[in-house]
């Protein structure tokens, strides 16, 4: 081989291309050039590699030292032919930066033995040396000066690569923090404290800190005894929001006592062995996170450092180093961000939570306001379940309960998609659901809080279904979710003269901010229950003046009777006015009791409205026998409910055997077997004088005790006209005879 320009070019290019890669750190394409038994002797005693293994192990190391932060300059290269070897001597100036400075750090001699194989260009034997320009005129080496620049430059190097490392580490660390620090600065809700923890943890394990368990914080509410503990487990990957009542455990007691006493509180707890597991026994008893990688840990260390009401903590497999830990207190400062973060948040939510609260509070207002009618208490009712739901409320029924009677109570009843059209009334039974609330009340209790088990919940529901009409409205669909019910929670606050009451069917008390809303919502309802009573008052006394009128009408058409059969008229006159009155029946009748027993019945029905009188036979049927032991007994009003099969037999009996004493309403054939193959009859019976005044209906739902009030006012006015009816009768008696007489006499 003849070393020609050109080929000096190649070997120079050739060694360019070598110290390149290594400077810039790229060993595996740098090391291409080595052959496996490659030689190298350095500038120091220590640095000889006899292959390339020895090299390229050494340069893993170091090459964090050498890349970016030092570069060759000044570069002046003599090749010698030595066939078929090349020698390469390189004499070059070597910089280094410090910080954004490069700086002259020394000249450096290096000869390289290289040789062109078939694979390309290849390094075998290299010697690096430093020129020797110490040593005095006519010496050929200044040891004395020699061994002594040796020692400084050897400790020049061993503090400036200390201090390289340390400023690298300290890089690090800055860069860890900065990248919470972001996480804490762009929070946008509380929750987000989570991805704070989690970063924490991870930048942490970054730096080499081993074995985390988890990155917690605990935000303290010492009035309420609990803190709200937001947590992220490393190896489980998990974050958890849990609200932990720290009064109900020793070391979490202690632990609290000790952060809220301030700032730079720390707390050091180190479990182990016995009490290791006691405490993952009863984290599992708790709504605590249970980490089942405890079961075989040495150790449960808590690290626990305060910035007043709230913690930073961190808990590992196994104890940190007094380095780590000062590493993990670093992390407090930028926490402390995210803490101010967390309260700026908090009170914003907590701001627009106000405002969505007052805004449920006027609908309410407004509504309650807005009451024309007390009936209208059904659907005020309905808008405070709309609005607690629209609040994030789980609610399965809401009520308003009148207070009047702890025997009976009188509710108005929604849930979230619908409301009971009336008002119901509901025995009160010995059953926790009454007792609770009773006891309560008498007590002067403005508040109670409760839950019943399942079973106390199906029980009571089934009093529910079967004393009120709730059954007939409740869909097939809630029936199967109330079914499925596992219990019973409800908030019950007490006003003057009414409860309201909200309830769930999975036993889940509501929290204490849910409580005070609920009072709120009361609270509210309360300053317009005074308009409902005035309502209520108001309508009382128009609903009186609408029964005076119409006892009025039936008192003038009685006064008006000018012969007997115009009681008839009086007959129908007083069903005009019970039907003007709402109260819904199919007829009414007055019976008078002849000697054989058999009656004469005057009849208006609200179908046909037209009055007939008719005659009825005795019979074996429960109508006549119970008049006659209410006659015995002397009654003055009683109430009945026919079955289908004693109704039907008595319009059998009265279409069949009853004759007609006035002309009868035109009934149709439908209309008659329509009468006669009834289901059930309800009646109210008002009694004076041995006769019977009487409302009915084809039902076997009873009159109610509002309705049968009236009725009883309406019979007092009757009697009024049945004694007018009888004085016309003798008259007109009296008026026979006389012709009768003058007849005879003519």
């Amino acid at each position: 081989m003849k070393l020609t320009k050109k080929l000096e070019a190649e070997i120079k290019q050739v060694m360019d291309d070598y110290w390149n890669a290594y400077f810039r750190g790229d060993i595996d394409y740098w090391a291409k050039y080595l052959v496996n038994d490659y030689r190298n002797i350095g500038g120091t005693e220590e640095e000889i590699w006899n292959s390339k293994q020895e090299i390229l192990d050494y340069t893993h190391r170091v090459i964090d030292q050498m890349k970016g932060v030092s570069e060759i300059r000044n570069k002046q290269v003599q090749i010698i032919h030595y066939d078929p070897y090349i020698m390469v001597h390189e004499l070059l100036d070597i910089y280094i930066k410090i910080e954004d400075d490069w700086t002259f750090y020394q000249k450096f001699r290096l000869s390289s033995l290289i040789q062109k194989q078939p694979d390309g260009w290849k390094v075998l034997h290299q010697h690096g040396s430093y020129p020797d320009s110490k040593a005095a005129e006519g010496d050929a080496f200044s040891f004395d000066q020699l061994k002594s620049e040796n020692i400084k430059l050897q400790k020049a190097v061993k503090n400036r690569t200390a201090e390289l490392e340390q400023k690298n580490r300290e890089l690090e660390i800055e860069t860890a923090l900065e990248k919470v620090r972001a996480v804490a600065m762009g929070m946008k809700k509380a929750d987000d404290m989570l991805i704070v923890c989690k970063t924490i943890s991870q930048q942490l394990t970054q730096l080499g800190v081993k074995e985390i368990r988890n990155v917690q914080t605990a935000i303290f509410y010492e009035s309420r005894g609990t803190y709200m503990n937001y947590e992220y487990y490393a190896k489980h990957d998990k974050t958890f929001i849990t609200e932990v009542d720290f009064k109900n455990h020793k070391i979490q007691l202690a632990f609290a006592q000790k952060m809220l006493k301030g700032p730079n509180e720390e707390v050091l707890e180190h479990l182990k062995e016995k009490k290791l597991q006691d405490w993952y026994t009863y984290q599992k008893s708790t709504n605590q996170f249970a980490d089942k990688y405890l079961l075989k840990a040495d150790s449960l260390n808590y690290y626990w450092y305060s910035l007043g009401p709230v913690a930073l903590g961190i808990s590992t497999y196994y104890p940190l180093t007094k380095d780590e830990t000062n590493l993990f207190k670093r992390f407090l400062k930028v926490f402390e961000l995210a803490y101010r973060r967390y309260l700026d948040i908090e009170k914003a939510t907590a701001q627009a939570r106000e405002a969505q609260i007052e805004v449920a509070l006027e609908r309410v207002r407004s509504r309650s306001m807005g009451m024309h009618s007390s009936l209208e208490m059904k659907d005020v009712i309905t808008v405070v379940i709309n609005q607690l739901v629209r609040l994030g409320f789980d609610i399965d029924l809401a009520n308003f309960n009148y207070l009047s009677t702890p025997k009976e109570w009188i509710m108005w009843l929604a849930t979230p998609d619908f409301t009971y059209p009336e008002l119901l009334r509901l025995p009160a039974i010995d059953h926790p659901l009454f007792n609770r609330p009773i006891e309560a009340a008498m007590k002067g209790s403005d508040f109670m809080s409760d839950t019943l088990t399942e079973d106390e919940f199906h029980s009571v529901w089934k009093h529910f279904y079967a004393a009120t009409s709730m059954n007939e409205y409740d869909s097939a669909e809630r029936k199967q979710y109330i079914a499925r019910s596992t219990g019973l929670a409800r908030s019950v606050v007490f006003m003057k003269q009414i409860a309201l009451t909200i309830s769930n069917f999975k036993g889940i008390p509501y929290n204490e901010e849910q409580n005070n809303i609920i009072k709120r919502f009361a609270n509210v309802f309360e300053q317009s229950y005074t308009r409902f009573l005035d309502l209520q008052k108001a309508e009382t006394q128009a609903r009186e003046a609408q029964i005076e009128a119409a006892l009025e009408r039936v008192r003038s058409r009685s006064m008006a009777m000018q012969k007997s059969t115009d009681l008839l008229e009086v007959i129908k006159t007083i069903t005009d006015q019970l039907i003007y009155l709402g109260i819904k029946f199919d007829g009414s009748d007055f019976v008078t009791v002849n000697p054989d027993k058999s009656w004469y019945m005057w009849i208006c029905s609200c179908e046909e409205n037209f009055p007939f009188l008719m005659h009825i036979p005795h019979f074996n049927h429960r109508g006549f026998i119970q008049y006659d032991e209410l006659i015995e007994s002397k009654s003055d009003f009683f109430t009945y409910i026919y079955s289908p099969e004693e109704s039907t037999s008595w319009m059998k009996h009265f279409f069949e055997k009853s004759t007609p004493q006035t002309a009868l309403p035109d009934l149709t054939q439908e209309r008659t077997e329509q009468l006669m193959q009834s289901t059930s009859q309800a009646a109210s019976v008002y009694i004076f004088d041995r006769i019977m005044f009487a409302i009915f209906r084809f039902t076997d739902q009873p009159f109610t005790d509002v309705e049968n009030a009236i009725f009883k006012r309406v019979g007092k006015v009757f009697e009024q006209a049945y004694t007018r009816f009888l004085d016309l009768q003798k008259a007109e008696a009296q008026a026979r005879e006389a012709k009768i007489e003058a007849a005879l006499e003519k």
